[in-house]
């Protein structure tokens, strides 16, 4: 499946999804029905339906409205395919936050569409020039120059144009689709045909090369005519589709291959033969006839024992030249290019007997049961590794063929690998690395496989044999679900028998139950089965396995391990599996014990204690001290008499340096899994997570909680989300269900204090808890703490100047925050720390807070502290502690019971918090943005501003109110003549501060 967008999301209204649909042979699927889906996270809309055109095309329009009542911007688009009786035939991935041009191209083929093929653009390309003439009239000539007109006209290679046209005129001779002649001739069969031939037939013309080719494929051992073809099919050169008439095309070409060998003498064929394996060589051909006694097909078979370096020899001996073209810069490399060729050439005629005549030379093979296989295969020539299958040729030649059961295991394995790859060397390295099927090759993945074994069978090679191999596994895995299905549907009466129309086809194996198990139905619960969670689990690790990470030797699987040794000690059980845990527990799980590991380390001493059967009671108690003594007291309380050990298990991991391999024990209670490691100096014994409560028990409460993790947490300083108590937390939340709030709680049973002395401890703790100030973070935020400052910051704290960068990292806050508190009195009194730059741009990498001391610090370490239990603005909490009715410039005790009660009078009052300040001072004006000037210096209210409020006027307090002032006033109090003269004559009539912020504090009462 491709896909590709036209756009980016926009805010556009009008959206499409198009693609073309290709059957399993690649062909444009017409009529087929497509549906288009936006999907939500438990549900799907239908956006559009059509069916393709002619072309395999589908388009489907949809509008915003369709997606936009959950996905505001883009929808989250997939499609379903239906045959033209509407059965699901594909549904493709989810595309999500799809652009408004989306396309989805789908192909039901093993291999994906990658355009048109060689031979259909060439004839594509071709065609406009010819007119009328069919392609199987083109010739070259002196008097007619087809060819040399359509190079011109086209500027495509000539050997390719000839090629077409000489398919086509194959086409018309022989009955057989110019497509297969094509990718045959492109594929060089025979054998360097049209360049070497030619040069070694004087004289010859186009009509002769037709002839001469032609010969020379219909005396081409059909193995090598029909791997051409493949691969012509593999590398696009004809079309895909070519792979369904594979077996019409092998009898076709069969049977001409049978005529032309009736028709041409031994002489001739062996002639052509031996031409064709010397690369079209001459003297070669003729120097085998003599020395070698080649004089019929049979004798061909001798030229197999020659490898690369006896082929280079015998040119040396011989005095043989290469022919032309043969690449190298020196004779000497021609040669050895040359004699590599001829080894090719004889491998891909006698796969089967070069292959044995390899495996007796080497004497150190990889192949299991070598001389076993070699006597199997040299005493029967006529079995083919390649095309012949072991069961039924096992049953025909019963007399010369009856291997044993290892031997037949074996040459299986060899069968499987050498379809991949039929030559020795590839099938030597493969078994000698214990890779003995397409599977495990798949498995492996492109990447690995040719990063593996490229630099030794060659990276062009081992891709090959990977897509060979995914191909052979993708057809196997098709067949056997297919089969498995119709042998499980068998076993119903409604069905036809099936087992018994099958079995003379299975003559692989003795019958069908052996190739897929008996096929009565047994009941299993899908937890059990290879369709259940824990069934996909293991194979996703085995998938990672074969998956090399970017470090040598250690693969994506091991790294995964080493991050999360945990999933490796999973028990893929139905409990695990079935159990509904929320998400939290779970991750609070892995965190918990990233904090504080549950592992404890028992004397190397208890190594024997560990036996298959019940615990060791030592061990027992030892484990239970040495738990206890770790502050885990819950797991200590679960580890029982009846805990059962299992037998002793060995496995590796990868530590972050190299791989170590352990013995390990399990130790399973009723309510607890522990596994113990040998680690050598010691045995560590650690809890596993496995579900062993049922759900209603874990919702009610998490299965595990690692109660020392939280302790830390509890008594952590930094960062600023810390320290965390979890029991007072949870404490609160309880009682919040109870329609109870811990405050309202403290209070009730508060005692009877003093309001005139300092803060009793029965005010302090009725304020931190209505501030939600937990235990630890009392002294945290109401203690100065000047020498301490490295517990809170860090480095951070050893020195004058921090990167803003760091600040808000260590803080949490936005740059914006921190430019507000470097405003603060509290925090800055002098504002002499700013914000400098090293250049201009807004790195906060390259921007320093100046001026820092221990005494700011501290500063900042509890106010930010304390404003974040608060819904308060930075510039409120600043001038709260400020206030000397409440803070006096401090953040202790009597700031925390003050700011209770301010925070209670500011809720029951809804007023803001520089409103509820003015009455306990005057109204705030140091701030350009102050309420006073909110209030009187406020052009919205009174315009123009009366120059008599200005904040310098009123702060001397000496003017007189007169009737405008008292319209201003009025105006921006809303207050009645009447109501306000009276509260003016509560005064002694001046127009200062403390006489407008009487009026306005009276008038918030009213």
């Amino acid at each position: 499946m491709q896909t590709s967008s036209s756009s980016n999301v926009s805010a556009t209204s009008h959206y499409k999804v198009y693609g073309t649909v290709r059957d399993q042979f690649q062909k444009p699927m017409t009529g087929t029905v497509i549906e288009a889906f936006d999907k939500d996270i438990r549900s799907e809309q239908l956006l559009g339906k059509t069916r393709t055109n002619e072309a395999g095309y589908y388009e489907i329009s949809y509008s915003r409205r369709q997606f936009a009542v959950t996905d505001k911007e883009a929808a989250d688009v997939f499609i379903r395919v239906y045959d033209k009786k509407e059965h699901l035939l594909k549904e493709s991935d989810v595309h999500f936050n799809a652009a408004p041009g989306l396309q989805i191209d789908i192909d039901l083929a093993t291999q994906a569409y990658t355009g048109p093929s060689e031979f259909e653009q060439m004839v594509a390309a071709i065609t406009p020039f010819t007119g009328q003439l069919p392609l199987s009239s083109l010739t070259e000539n002196s008097q007619t120059e087809d060819i040399s007109f359509l190079v011109n006209k086209t500027g495509l290679p000539q050997d390719k144009i000839e090629d077409i046209a000489m398919a086509f005129r194959f086409d018309v001779s022989s009955k057989i689709a110019a497509e297969v002649f094509y990718g045959l001739l492109r594929e060089g069969i025979p054998n360097g045909a049209l360049n070497n031939i030619t040069t070694a037939i004087a004289g010859g013309d186009f009509e002769t090369m037709v002839t001469t080719i032609y010969n020379g494929i219909v005396h081409t051992d059909i193995s090598i005519l029909m791997n051409a073809l493949q691969k012509a099919i593999d590398e696009n050169i004809i079309p895909y589709n070519i792979i369904q008439q594979l077996p019409t095309i092998r009898e076709q070409l069969s049977a001409i291959l049978k005529q032309a060998a009736a028709n041409t003498g031994s002489t001739g064929s062996v002639s052509s033969e031996l031409f064709s394996l010397t690369n079209n060589s001459v003297p070669l051909s003729n120097y085998l006839t003599d020395k070698q006694d080649i004089r019929n097909l049979d004798s061909l078979l001798s030229l197999v024992q020659f490898n690369a370096a006896d082929w280079e020899g015998i040119l040396k001996t011989a005095g043989i030249t290469p022919p032309a073209g043969t690449a190298g810069n020196t004779n000497e490399e021609k040669i050895k290019n040359y004699a590599a060729a001829l080894e090719q050439n004889v491998t891909k005629r006698f796969p089967t007997a070069t292959f044995v005549a390899n495996l007796t030379k080497d004497t150190k093979s990889s192949v299991g049961g070598a001389s076993s296989i070699t006597q199997l295969l040299t005493n029967n020539p006529q079995f083919d590794l390649l095309n012949s299958r072991i069961g039924s040729f096992t049953k025909a030649n019963a007399n010369t063929f009856s291997p044993d059961a290892a031997t037949t295991e074996q040459l299986r394995k060899v069968q499987r690998v050498f379809r991949l790859s039929p030559d020795y060397k590839s099938t030597n390295t493969l078994l000698a690395n214990n890779i003995h099927s397409a599977a495990q090759i798949y498995s492996m993945g492109q990447d690995n496989f040719v990063k593996k074994y490229g630099g030794n069978l060659g990276q062009e090679q081992a891709a090959d044999i990977f897509q060979k191999a995914k191909q052979t596994y993708a057809q196997t895995l098709a067949v056997a679900t297919n089969l498995k299905s119709l042998s499980d549907a068998s076993a119903l009466n409604v069905f036809p028998d099936y087992k018994t129309a099958i079995q003379n086809l299975t003559v692989e194996v003795p019958n069908l139950q052996t190739l897929f198990g008996n096929g009565d139905f047994c009941q299993c619960n899908e937890c059990n089965s290879v369709y259940g969670a824990a069934a996909y689990l293991a194979d996703i690790l085995h998938f990672l396995d074969e998956r090399n990470s970017s470090m040598t030797g250690v693969s994506v699987k091991d790294l995964l391990l080493y991050r999360r040794p945990d999933i490796g000690d999973i028990d893929l059980d139905c409990d695990n599996t079935n159990t509904e845990i929320p998400y939290i527990d779970i991750s609070c799980e892995l965190m918990e014990d990233y904090i504080q590991p549950p592992i404890v380390t028992l004397a190397a001493s208890f190594l024997p204690k560990f036996v298959q059967g019940a615990i060791d009671a030592s061990l027992l108690t030892e484990i239970n001290n040495q738990f206890t003594a770790a502050s885990f007291q819950n797991i200590a309380n679960l580890v029982t008499s009846n805990a059962w050990v299992s037998e002793k298990y060995s496995s590796s991991r990868y530590n972050g340096t190299n791989d170590v391999t352990e013995d390990h024990w399990m130790m399973r209670d009723s309510l607890i899994t522990l596994k113990a490691t040998n680690t050598g100096s010691g045995i560590t014994v650690q809890l596993l997570h496995q579900t062993l409560l049922s759900s209603g028990e874990i919702g009610s409460n998490p299965e595990y909680v690692n109660v020392p993790a939280y302790n830390k947490l509890k008594a952590a300083q930094r960062p600023f989300t810390l320290p965390f108590d979890l029991f007072e937390m949870e404490g609160e939340l309880y009682l919040q269900k109870l329609g109870v709030l811990k405050t309202d709680l403290v209070t009730a049973f508060a005692n009877q204090h003093d309001t005139s002395g300092p803060p009793s401890n029965s005010q302090l703790d009725q304020a931190y808890s209505y501030l939600k100030v937990n235990e630890s973070e009392r002294t945290l935020i109401f203690q100065e703490d000047l020498v301490n400052q490295v517990n809170y910051w860090g480095s951070l704290a050893s020195g004058t100047s921090v990167k803003v960068d760091d600040f808000e990292q260590a803080t949490g806050l936005a740059y914006s925050d921190i430019v507000s508190l470097l405003g603060l009195i509290f925090i800055n009194p002098v504002h002499d720390s700013v914000i400098e730059h090293d250049d201009l741009s807004c790195d906060t990498d390259k921007q320093h807070i100046t001026n820092l001391t221990p005494t700011k610090f501290d500063h900042l370490h509890r106010f930010i502290r304390l404003w974040k239990k608060t819904s308060l603005q930075i510039t409120e909490l600043d001038a709260i502690i400020q206030s000397p009715a409440i803070g006096n410039s401090n953040i202790d005790g009597n700031l925390a019971v003050q700011l209770k009660d301010f925070l209670q009078l500011q809720n029951a009052r809804s007023l803001d918090a520089f409103q509820l300040l003015s009455f306990y001072q005057d109204i705030d004006s140091n701030e350009s943005d102050s309420l006073y000037n909110q209030l009187f210096q406020n052009r919205a209210i009174t315009n123009p501003v009366n120059s008599d409020f200005a904040v310098a006027s009123v702060t001397a307090g000496t003017l007189v109110i007169t009737p405008i002032h008292i319209g201003v006033i009025m105006a921006v109090t809303g207050l009645q003549p009447d109501d306000l003269n009276l509260l003016i004559a509560q005064t002694d009539g001046k127009l200062s501060l403390k006489n407008l912020s009487f009026i306005y504090r009276s008038n918030l009462l009213a």
